[in-house]
């Protein structure tokens, strides 16, 4: 008979698998296998078997006896008030542990297992053995069991016995001690007490808890799964009360949604479709800081002061703070020099800022600096409404949730960086770029729906109607009409050789946007060099942007670009280099005599000396560029109004939908109705240009008549005395959609001329 092991405490190689494992191969080799392998084990995963299985599942009998171990606070611990007397209290410990065991061997299944083809196939072997016949499982439940201990039957007996558990960490990892013991009458004792508590113990399904890593399941059910593991919580707890605010299902979801993540994180990012109901949304968050007689604020742009009042008022919610961005950065608590808020900053427990991506820029003093003053200090919670989280990059997302997240907030979530998923997202290109990528930290910090996905979910989803009663939801059906012209009229020529000096199919532009990268000049260049670079093609697009806007803004634009690069080769004859900052300090520096702009460079701090350039290569850019910025401004100049074949193609089509309105309407009301005209234009010089040449044309043009006097123009601040408000606009154009109760002034406009400063917080449909 082989060498039987006698003392193993698994230090120095002497581990429990390697003694057990050897003895078996050396009594199979010997022609002496046991006919029986009898285990006793407080506790048992796969990990542990794998380090026996090769040569255990040779042997044609194993029996496996498992149960409970408990743990020292179970053992020890006094009766406490409420638990059941013995033996009831031990039975329910017993079950306790022998549930939280499962448990555990699940997770460690899920978790903790090699899922890599060898460790799914040593498992799958193990299965196999299980169904063998060659093996039976029993666990032994009528008190908690500690025994550990191995017992070989047949003619080479023995028994090895200590204090290893059949775990990975028992075999080999843990300091154990078990001794071997190889003859009569101890070994017959073992035998007889192994078989005694085997008749007590009950037949236990140990596969089962395997079986199911290889089950086949429809896609269908594991994408099922893998939602309900993502969001079966909130389903579960997902309210049904109502509050005071008359919402849409959607709406309700979207607040239960936004509570989720506020009380989560501290912030969250609203940013449902245009016209989804921002505003309720926001409202039902309010009751629940209302009903906790919690203090609110809510930031605003001043155009839509009105349109809050009345939603605020209307829903009983006229308690919460209301101040504008301006009057917020001029408040005495933030550094200003008024008293705006009605309370000590630090009372706010949440605060509500509407049309939010107007704080994307974290470098703005009156806008995220005064922000950040506001909530440092005690917590409170942050709701950052806006329909356009991302306008020019991904950084304006990541500039908003930095207003209430720290990355330790989603390592939880399995963000380890925010700036580091966002700084991944934007080095793929635009094209190639997956949602999933994005997915966790969108889905963690904001609630973000679509008109289609309201159509396709909330289908019977109902809102108040003009009576009161309840009505289906309906989003008007855009019918989009592509209406061309030829630019070569006036220009011949011109779009090719502009887009062959902006973007060329091959080669350099031949404009160089040298000033607003003066950073690559440098005869030691800057790390932030390539930052700039991703600006010019920024600058690029915005000029492409001006020229399909309109030859006027186009025009003024290149004309305030070569006023700058004039300004600059100024600076350099005066031996500087002046950077960016420098032309929103002096904005009218062109406009000074040479003396005058001599102490302006003196006094400024955003020059340096032209020897730390490369001048000649410097200078001969800018040169260029100017030459190139003066020829755009001269060819777009020469562009009339009257032969602008954008202006008469926009002319032809209201007249047309005049027509159109006259042929449909069955009264002058409904005539008037359908005359309706919104024109949109992305830049203001735009609209205004529109606003003039239009007032001229429909007094001239008996086609256009019925807007003579009905023209309405909206593009934000200016000196133009013409220009209305937002709220004017709307208001004047739409009184029965647009307009408060309390607006008396009727139907103004037919056509009505805006940019995007129309949309601010207006449901346009």
């Amino acid at each position: 008979m082989p060498d039987s092991p006698a003392f193993i405490d698994n230090r120095d190689g002497n581990t429990f698998a390697k003694a057990i494992g050897g003895h078996l191969k050396a009594l199979r080799k010997a022609g002496e296998s046991p006919k029986e392998l009898c285990i006793a084990t407080g506790y048992f995963n796969a990990a542990g078997w794998m380090k026996v299985a090769a040569e255990a599942e040779r042997l044609d009998k194993v029996r496996l006896l498992i149960g409970a171990e408990p743990r020292p606070s179970t053992e020890m611990g006094p009766r406490q008030p409420g638990d059941p007397r013995e033996p009831a209290r031990t039975e329910k410990q017993v079950k306790d542990t022998l549930n939280s065991q499962v448990q555990n061997l699940k997770t460690e299944r899920d978790q903790d297992f090699d899922f890599h083809p060898d460790g799914l196939g040593r498992l799958k072997r193990l299965l196999d053995f299980f169904h063998s016949g060659r093996v039976e499982v029993r666990r032994f439940e009528g008190r908690f069991f500690h025994a550990k201990a191995w017992l070989l039957r047949g003619n080479s007996r023995g028994v090895l016995a200590g204090s290893a558990n059949l775990t990975a960490a028992g075999m080999g990892g843990n300091l154990e001690l078990s001794l071997g013991h190889f003859d009569d009458p101890l070994l017959e004792q073992v035998e007889d007490w192994y078989d005694e508590v085997w008749e007590e113990a009950v037949p236990f399904d140990l596969a089962e808890l395997y079986e199911v890593l290889f089950q086949e399941f429809s896609p269908w059910l594991i994408y099922l799964r893998v939602l309900w593991e993502l969001y079966g919580d909130e389903v579960e707890d997902e309210p049904e009360e109502d509050g005071q605010i008359t919402l849409t299902r959607f709406q309700k979801h979207g607040t239960w949604r936004a509570q989720r993540v506020l009380d989560d994180l501290g912030g969250v990012v609203i940013a449902d479709g245009v016209g989804l109901g921002k505003t309720f949304v926001a409202g039902g968050l309010m009751e629940t800081y209302k009903a906790r007689r919690q203090r609110m604020l809510l930031i605003r742009p001043a155009a839509l002061e009105g349109t809050w009042e009345d939603f605020l008022g209307t829903n009983w919610l006229g308690d919460v703070d209301a101040v504008s961005y301006g009057q917020l950065a001029n408040d005495k608590q933030l550094g200003g020099q008024h008293e705006h808020l009605n309370r000590p900053k630090d009372e706010y427990q949440l605060v509500v800022i509407d049309e939010a991506h107007n704080y994307r820029n974290p470098d703005t003093p009156t806008r995220a600096g005064v922000l950040r003053k506001l909530l440092r200090g005690p917590r409170r919670d942050l709701v950052l409404l806006t329909a356009t989280p991302v306008n020019n990059s991904l950084f304006d997302f990541l500039h908003l949730l930095r207003f209430f997240l720290l990355d330790a907030d989603l390592h939880k979530k399995g963000i380890p960086s925010i700036k580091g998923l966002i700084d991944e997202a934007n080095s793929v290109e635009p094209g190639d770029l997956h949602p999933d990528l994005l997915y966790p930290l969108v889905d963690a910090t904001t609630v973000k729906r679509t008109r289609q996905f309201i159509k396709k979910h909330y289908v019977n989803d109902r809102i108040p109607g003009p009576d009161g009663d309840p009505v289906p939801i309906t989003f008007p059906e855009p019918i989009p009409t592509t209406v061309r012209y030829n630019l070569d009229e006036v220009l011949p020529g011109f779009f090719a050789e502009f887009a062959e000096a902006l973007m060329p199919k091959t080669g350099k532009p031949l404009l160089t946007m040298a000033r607003y990268q003066i950073e690559r000049y440098l005869l030691e260049p800057e790390e932030k060099a390539t930052r700039e670079g991703a600006l010019v093609g920024l600058l690029r697009s915005g000029l492409l942007k001006r020229f399909e806007s309109s030859a006027h803004a186009f025009a003024n634009t290149c004309r305030k670009m070569a006023r700058q690069h004039e300004v600059l080769l100024s600076a350099m004859n005066a031996g500087q280099v002046i950077r960016k900052d420098f032309y929103r300090e002096f904005g009218a520096a062109g406009d000074l005599d040479d003396e005058q702009f001599q102490e302006m460079l003196e006094e400024t701090q955003h020059s340096e000396p032209l020897k730390l350039y490369d001048t000649s290569r410097l200078r001969a850019d800018v040169e260029n560029d100017l030459t190139l910025l003066n020829a755009f401004t001269a060819a777009a100049e020469k562009v009339r109004p009257e032969e602008d074949p954008k202006l008469r193609v926009l002319v032809e089509e209201l007249v047309q939908l005049a027509e159109q309105a006259k042929a449909d309407g069955n009264s002058d009301e409904d005539e008037a109705n359908n005359r309706k005209v919104l024109i949109f234009s992305y830049f203001r010089d735009t609209a205004i240009s529109i606003r003039n040449w239009l007032q001229a044309v429909v007094q001239e043009d008996e086609r256009l008549a019925c807007f003579r006097g009905r023209i309405g123009t909206t593009c934000g601040s200016s000196d133009d005395a013409e220009i209305l408000d937002s709220n004017e606009a709307a208001w004047g154009f739409a009184p029965k959609t647009a307009a408060p109760a309390t607006y008396c002034d009727g139907d103004l406009y037919d056509l009505l001329i805006s940019t995007d400063v129309l949309a601010e917080g207006v449901n346009l449909q």
